[in-house]
């Protein structure tokens, strides 16, 4: 009996013994904040004794993860080549079965400066340089090793990067994936959208390129980071510019006035400061619309070239952040208002036992204001706690009319300008000589308003409480919607017109709440997570069509 009890007891204690402590953090230069790969650490008793020393190489997203002997007081000496030792206190602190790791933080490591001028002699030094390194997961493209001529903006640099494809409308592929969002010293750019940055930002202000996958900056709890798969985090394209431009004004215009009272104009303004950036970029033409180069420099024209496309646009993107990161202001205001016109006019002969005599004008004016806010807001006082605002606001107005004419006729025409049987069948003259050699017309004349609101926004916030979660989060959607038209339509042979009019307006919205509680249990063998979430959601939709 006694053996027995033993045996239990040796098993049960190898158990408990076999419960392990992961520790994790980063260690960073403190001035670039780079990580600093392959770094020594040595974990010492509070008098100084070494108990353990390892390599801090990257595991997964963090920089140090790994088990260590015990948890405990322990101080944590860094080591780097070129850097001063940094040292901290820790206290690991054990809870069975529910924590089981703990972080030391963010380390940053200070650079070794020479203490006197050491005098060489003569040497030959040949520059070179590296177009691109990897850095972990991360790639690294040193903008330097490009050349590029005078006047070249930032499109012309990606083009040359090793492995890197621009399409047409402003999209980027990296090693045949598409890159999410397009960043500017690791801070979003208007919303991600690549295209400002690509035909305005000078090449010369770029230092590096790093394409990477961004982990969201909520607050992670270990369930987050044991499932977190890095194939299904979106891969951002971070534009790192020159210490000299970090604070500083860039800009740049184009203005043009040609013959017909066409114009166009363009500009590009902005303001870069460590925890700031504003930027504006501008446009006004009626000549382009929102035609593009693609790149292999060939010219395209989204509305086809018989459309004449006037369009003035506005977009304004800001960040602001106080100097220890604990708050911080990403907000986004655009307008674009365009009106486009198309003229079409055809003539056609069907060669049939009585051959039929075809022509057709199509007349379009399209006319609409789009109006645009969104932004990202944020709030972490502590490592424990954050907190976010996401708002959306955008309308949307449009002013569409068309009218479509077209007649057949049972003999050949002889017209003195094209369009001229169309204007005189329909101008009122009851005498002309088209109405005798008519078959069929018709004419449809379309008047087309509407307008449509949509509001949203999100708050959410999360505290963590160890290796546990608490967080909760409200939401809200509104959209009004109005489409009203008319169509007359109209026959040169019948004095039966007709109309029709329609009227369609919606509404909806939709409010929602959930709060929940991220809790785990961390066996020898076996990882259980608990998240109990409680959530309640109500929402309403009118539809209306007469």
């Amino acid at each position: 009996m006694r053996k027995l009890l033993l045996l239990i007891f040796i098993f049960t204690s190898s158990l408990a013994f076999a419960q392990k402590y992961h520790i994790d953090g980063f260690i960073k230069d403190s001035f670039t904040k780079e990580d600093l790969d392959s770094a020594t650490v040595t974990l010492m008793s509070m008098d100084s004794t070494v108990v353990e020393t390892f390599s801090a190489k990257r595991f997964g997203w963090w920089q140090v993860y790994r088990d260590i002997k015990a948890p405990g007081k322990y101080i944590m000496k860094f080591e780097h080549d070129g850097y001063y030792p940094a040292y901290k206190n820790v206290n690991f602190k054990y809870t069975k079965y529910r924590h089981t790791g703990d972080s030391f933080g963010e380390i940053l490591m200070h650079k070794i400066r020479m203490k006197k001028e050491v005098t060489l002699k003569e040497v030959v030094v040949t520059a070179t340089k590296l177009k691109m390194v990897m850095c972990g997961d991360t790639i690294v493209y040193d903008a330097d090793a490009f050349q590029l001529s005078s006047g070249s903006m930032l499109d012309k640099l990606i083009r040359l990067l090793p492995g890197a494809q621009l399409e047409p409308g402003g999209e980027i592929y990296i090693n045949g994936q598409k890159v999410e969002s397009l960043l500017v010293n690791g801070e979003n750019f208007f919303n991600g959208d690549p295209k400002v940055a690509l035909d305005n930002l000078p090449h010369y202000m770029v230092d590096k390129i790093k394409v990477y996958r961004k982990m969201d900056e909520r607050l992670m709890v270990a369930s987050d980071l044991r499932t977190l798969r890095k194939d299904q985090l979106p891969l951002v394209l971070d534009v790192g510019l020159k210490k000299e431009y970090t604070t500083s004004w860039v800009g740049n215009a184009t203005v043009g006035y040609g013959t017909d009272h066409h114009h166009e104009a363009r500009m590009f303004a902005m303001r870069f400061t460590p925890n700031s950036h504003i930027a504006m970029v501008g446009n006004s033409n009626d000549v382009r619309g929102d035609s593009y180069y693609s790149s292999d420099g060939n010219w395209q024209e989204p509305y086809g070239n018989t459309a004449e496309v006037t369009t003035h646009e506005v977009k304004v993107d800001g960040m602001l952040r106080d100097e220890d990161k604990k708050w911080k202001l990403s907000d986004q205001l655009s307008l674009k208002a365009q009106k486009r016109d198309y003229l079409s006019k055809t003539s056609t002969t069907m060669f049939l036992g009585d051959d039929v005599y075809s022509r057709y004008l199509f007349n379009n004016t399209n006319k609409n204001i789009k109006l645009g806010f969104s932004g990202t807001n944020s709030y972490t006082p502590s490592k424990q706690f954050t907190l976010s605002f996401t708002p959306k606001v955008s309308y949307y107005h449009y002013d569409n009319r068309y009218t479509s004419t077209s007649a057949d006729f049972n003999r050949q025409l002889t017209e003195r300008y094209m369009g001229e049987a169309l204007d005189s069948l329909f101008g009122g003259n009851l005498e002309n000589e088209y109405r005798k050699i008519l078959i069929s017309s018709l004419k449809n004349q379309y008047y087309g308003k509407g307008n449509e609101l949509t509001t949203e926004g999100v708050v959410t916030s999360s505290y963590r409480i160890r290796d546990d979660r608490l967080s909760w989060s409200l939401s809200g959607y509104y959209n009004n919607k109005k489409n009203r038209s008319l169509n007359n339509y109209e026959r040169v042979e019948s004095a039966n017109d007709m109309a029709r009019f329609s009227d369609m307006p919606q509404r909806n919205y939709r409010y929602e709440g959930n709060i929940g509680y991220d809790y785990s249990l961390d066996f020898p063998a076996l990882r259980l997570y608990i998240s109990p979430q409680y959530g309640f959601k109500q929402s309403y939709a009118s539809d209306s069509r007469w």
